[in-house]
């Protein structure tokens, strides 16, 4: 420990006096003169500088002090010697000294090699007449005093061994050379009771105790720390997912729910901005996973309904559909859900577009337990016109809660009176058959700031072509084809036969901006019940197939017309994403029933936004750090995606005020 308070300070290396010896003759290098203004032990090392040509002699340090070492020179001529010293901090000194070494000294007698250095030993002529020095008489474990031609266990404290007791501390006593163990008054100590606060030395005992700590519950000895509470109100870590209780005096924050996501606004915003915070369960959100958005980036919000307290804005809803808690969507905070069983059960709603575009119908399904020939399905009407469906899954197959994301076609915008509904339709379906409903949102989208064509097919040429396309199952029954005075692909239903898209990168495209899928068809033939052609994507080189969209089932569009869907987040960030057009083997019927297929579009679309994100930052104990910015005061009601995939999961939607 440093006996000056204050920054430390740079040792003093001292190497010693210049000397002069012979070839062959040993000699000490001492820097015990070396010293640290700020009274910290000192470490040291000697190198050679020069050296005469030839030399083969280096420093050989000397076990009982890191300052000194021997130094036999086997070369005539001049040698300079280095001394490094270094504090405890690191801080470094250097000095050096020069040897002047001669050629062996002729003598007659040993009075002739007589040199006056104790520490080299016994001076002797030998019998060629050339001096000899027996080396340091001193044994191995003890310093060689030269001026006082002595042997002595040390010359300054730090040749001492540290003793083993608190508050004690080695002591050479120079004159006797003898090592001593005095008490290190003053020092500071640890007697192991943290509630003592700082300890210090006195009369050889850890036995001065001050400043201790400020522990507004009390000390806990055993623990070494301050009690964190007294009850659980003390506990509150400002993480709304977090269990904050007080245990044996100690603050707890178990985590309530693994997949809990809370968004609130924080104060202390600026102009054109605001910030919010969302407290998840520590450690389990990375930032970089978390994609935010605010409802201004919506151009006209025409239903919002969370099914927790009711069917809100659907005005029709059958008898079998009710809202269950088991039905609730666990990807979105939430109550409640909308469980749909029997055939022709139905949840719809009229819709008023006018003065609208790009109409997005945003919902979240499952299929709980639609089997062969059952269908959950979306379609719409428009001024009490034929029906068409738009989406539909089922058929048995497994599908968990997802988020889908289906345009109403262009017939549907800018009009007084358009319904939309959810049903089930096919045979055999009971009250034990069905669907899940949850979280429906329908809206416009605002206008295109920037759009980019990752693919484009129209099929056209001379003879019409599948350009990039390709076909997998049922070859012969996928066919380019001149149809109403353009290239179309013909899909046969009930074949199996699929046109598959090539391979698309969309690993440039921001996870901010929309992947939207188009693409025109109709349908020809007796398209009745359990006849339908599906739209898939795949983000696994085709591999595994979901759905996007779909038509037929009694309800196809009969002449040609756009549909249109965005992609879900798993499409981003790939190398691997490919769609299809399929008419699958679980559809009934025969191959009269055909659809027609035509420019197909997928395109990066960066809308107008009104509000924008920062990236989205780690505050630490689960807590994320988020930041909006806009051209608009007014509020915001923000919600955030963490993750994607089956693991994905919403935050609760808040209103952000921003100011202007």
């Amino acid at each position: 420990m440093s006996e000056t308070a204050g920054p430390n300070r740079s040792p003093v290396a001292e190497a010693g006096p210049d000397r002069a010896v012979q070839v062959g003759e040993s000699l000490i290098l001492d820097g015990s003169e070396s010293r640290d203004p700020d009274g910290d032990a000192l470490s040291g090392a000697w190198r050679l500088l020069v050296v005469p040509d030839g030399a083969q002699a280096v420093p050989v340090p000397l076990d009982t002090d890191p300052l000194r070492a021997q130094l036999t020179p086997d070369r005539a001529g001049l040698w300079m010697v280095g001394l490094r010293v270094r504090d405890r901090a690191g801080l470094t000194a250097s000095d050096a000294l020069v040897i002047r070494v001669e050629p062996p000294q002729a003598c007659q007698r040993d009075d002739d090699c007589e040199d006056f250095d104790y520490c080299n030993g016994l001076d002797t002529c030998d019998p060629q007449g050339v001096c000899r020095h027996s080396g340091n008489p001193c044994p191995g474990n003890t310093i060689c005093d030269s001026p006082k031609k002595r042997c002595v266990d040390c010359l300054r404290d730090e040749h001492c061994p540290p003793p083993g007791e608190l508050c004690q501390k080695a002591h050479c006593e120079s004159e006797a050379g003898l090592c001593r163990t005095v008490n290190d008054d003053g020092a500071a100590c640890d007697d192991g009771d943290f509630c003592n606060g700082k300890d210090n030395c006195r009369d050889g005992a850890c036995s001065v105790h001050s400043d201790p700590p400020e522990c507004p519950f009390g000390c806990n000895s055993s623990a070494n720390r301050c009690n964190e509470c007294q009850d659980s109100g003390a506990c509150d870590d400002g993480n709304a997912c977090t269990d904050d209780r007080c245990e044996n005096q100690a603050c707890l924050h178990p985590c309530l729910d693994s997949r809990c996501a809370h968004l609130e606004p924080r104060p202390g915003s600026e102009p054109g901005s605001a910030s919010f915070e969302i407290d998840t369960c520590p450690g389990a959100v990375s930032p970089g996973n978390v994609l935010c958005q605010s409802s201004r980036n919506q151009s006209a919000l025409l239903i919002d309904e969370n099914l927790d307290e009711g069917f809100g804005m659907f005005d029709t809803v059958s008898s079998e559909v009710t809202l269950e808690s088991a039905a609730q969507n666990p990807r979105r905070p939430g109550l409640k859900g909308a469980r749909i069983c029997m055939n022709m059960s139905v949840v719809s709603t009229s819709l008023d577009t006018r003065g609208l575009a790009d109409v997005l119908v945003a919902f979240s399904a499952a299929n709980e337990s639609l089997g062969t020939d059952q269908m959950f399905v979306l379609d719409y009407t428009t001024n009490g016109s034929d029906w068409v469906s738009l989406f539909m899954f089922g058929e048995g197959k497994p599908q968990a809660y997802r988020d889908f994301f289906v345009f109403l076609p262009a017939d549907a915008e800018n009009q007084e009176d358009v319904t939309i509904s959810f049903f089930l339709l096919g045979n055999n379906l009971g009250a034990s058959d069905c669907a899940k409903l949850d979280d429906v949102r329908v809206f416009a989208l605002l206008p295109a700031a920037r759009t980019n064509d990752l693919l484009s097919a129209d099929f056209e040429g001379t003879p019409c072509t599948l350009g990039a396309f390709t076909v997998t199952g049922n070859a012969g029954d996928v066919t380019p084809i001149l149809d109403s005075g353009s290239c179309r692909v013909r899909l046969k239903e009930n074949r199996n036969g699929a046109l598959v898209s090539p391979l698309i990168d969309t690993s440039a495209v921001a996870r901010e901006n929309l992947l939207r899928l188009s693409w025109e068809w109709k349908a020809e033939g007796d398209v009745r019940e359990n006849r339908y052609w599906l739209v898939e994507f795949s983000i696994d080189n085709g591999g595994t197939w979901l759905p996007l969209a779909a038509t037929g089932h009694a309800e196809p569009p009969l002449s040609y017309t756009r549909f249109s869907v965005l992609l879900p987040c798993e499409a981003y960030g790939t190398q691997s994403l490919r769609f299809r057009f399929i008419a699958p083997d679980t559809a009934s019927s025969g191959a009269s029933e055909l659809a027609y297929i035509d420019n197909v579009r997928l395109s990066a679309i960066e809308p107008q936004w009104v509000d924008a994100f920062s990236p989205i930052e780690d505050l630490g104990g689960g807590v994320l750090g988020g930041h909006i910015s806009s051209s608009q005061g007014g509020t915001a009601r923000v919600e955030c995606r963490i993750g994607c995939g089956p693991n994905l999961l919403w935050t609760s939607r808040e209103d952000i005020s921003i100011q202007q």
